[in-house]
C-alpha cells in the first residue's frame, strides 16, 4: 500500500514538475507582445499661444494610437518665460512660422518611425500654417515617398489669416500710404524677439501672401478644416473654407455651446469631426 502511494505521490511530482516546466517554456511565448507598428503616424500641432498639454488632451480625446502620436511643443521666445514666470501656462508657438515650421520638421525626421508611409497632422490654429510651411519646403523625393504629410486636419484654421481688431484693415492702408515698410522696419526689431508669428496671422501679410503663392493647398495633401462661424479670434472664419479642401462648418445648433476659437478642442462635435477626418 505504502508502496503504491509512493508510486502515487512520485507520479503526481513528476506531473507538476513536468507541467511546470511545460507553462515556463510556453509562457514566454503566450506573453511576448506583438512590437507595435505604425503604418501612419500622427503629429500634433498646437495654435500660438497654444501648449503641448492641451493638445495632449486633445490626442486623447481623438483617440490617436498613442505610440504612433507625437505631441509637439515648439516656437518659444522669452515671452514663454514671461508668461511662466507670471504664473501662467507653458504657451508657445511665437517664433516666425517659417521658423517653426524647420523645427517642427526636424523633429518629424527624428521621430519618423522606418515602417511609417507618412504622416496625418492634426492642427489648431496657427498650427496649420506650420504644417503647410513644412510641406511647402520642398523635401527631397525619398522624403516625400517616405515620411511626408498626406493629410492635414485643422481645427479654426487661419488659412487667409484674420482681421481682428481691424488689423489687416490697417495694414492696407498703411501700404497704399507708403507707410508699411517704414512702420515694420521699427516695429520687427521690437516685436519678433518676443513674438514674430504674430503680425504673420494678419490678413495679407507677407507670409501668407507667399503660402498662397507657392501653392495652397499642395498637391499630394489631403486637407480637413473644421471651422466655427463664431470663431472670434479668425475674422471672417468661412475664409478659411478654401476651395480642394474638405470644409466642415460647424451647426451652432448641434455644439454644446458657442464655439469660439480657444473653445474648440473641448467642443465634442469638433472631436467628432477630426476623428472622422483622421479615419477616411
Amino acid at each position: 500500500m505504502s508502496r503504491r502511494r509512493s508510486i502515487s505521490v512520485a507520479y503526481l511530482l513528476f506531473a507538476a514538475l513536468f507541467g511546470a516546466a511545460a507553462v515556463l517554456v510556453s509562457a514566454p511565448s503566450s506573453a511576448r507582445a506583438e512590437p507595435v507598428r505604425c503604418a501612419q503616424q500622427y503629429l500634433y500641432l498646437h495654435d500660438m499661444a497654444g501648449t503641448a498639454a492641451e493638445m495632449s488632451a486633445f490626442a486623447h480625446a481623438v483617440g490617436t494610437p498613442a505610440r504612433c502620436s507625437v505631441i509637439a511643443d515648439y516656437g518659444r521666445t522669452p515671452l514663454t518665460d514671461a508668461v511662466l514666470a507670471s504664473g501662467g501656462a507653458r504657451v508657445a508657438g511665437f517664433t516666425s512660422v517659417d521658423a517653426s515650421a524647420e523645427q517642427i520638421a526636424a523633429l518629424m525626421r527624428d521621430r519618423r518611425r522606418p515602417e511609417s508611409r507618412g504622416w496625418t497632422v492634426l492642427t489648431q490654429g496657427a498650427g496649420a500654417l506650420v504644417a503647410q510651411r513644412v510641406v511647402q519646403a520642398k523635401p527631397t523625393a525619398s522624403e516625400r515617398d517616405a515620411g511626408a504629410i498626406r493629410k492635414i486636419v485643422a481645427v479654426g484654421p487661419i488659412w487667409r489669416g484674420t482681421n481682428v481688431g481691424f488689423l489687416g484693415d490697417t495694414e492696407d492702408l498703411s501700404r497704399r500710404l507708403g507707410t508699411y515698410d517704414a512702420v515694420l522696419a521699427v516695429e520687427a526689431p521690437l516685436i519678433d524677439p518676443w513674438c514674430a508669428g504674430c503680425r504673420e496671422l494678419v490678413r495679407g501679410s507677407d507670409l501668407l501672401v507667399a503660402m498662397r503663392r507657392d501653392g495652397l493647398p499642395s498637391a499630394g495633401v489631403r486637407y480637413t478644416n473644421v471651422i466655427s462661424p463664431f470663431d472670434g479670434l479668425v475674422s471672417d472664419p468661412l475664409s478659411a473654407a478654401l476651395d480642394g479642401m474638405d470644409n466642415r462648418i460647424l451647426d451652432p445648433a448641434r455644439t454644446r455651446g458657442v464655439a469660439h476659437h480657444f473653445a474648440l478642442l473641448s467642443e465634442p462635435t469638433v472631436v467628432a469631426a477630426v476623428r472622422d477626418a483622421v479615419a477616411r
